[in-house]
């Protein structure tokens, strides 16, 4: 394996795990909201 391709993989990683945090962010955010309209 090519140093550029680890560093490409590792981009790819680290975007996900950001975006999965993101999304769950967003969730948390919306059952907040949800939680504070009841």
């Amino acid at each position: 394996m090519s140093p550029a391709i680890i560093k490409y993989l590792i981009i790819i990683l680290l975007a996900s795990f950001l975006f999965a945090c993101a999304a769950e962010a967003q969730t948390g955010k919306q059952a907040l909201q949800i939680n504070k309209t009841r």
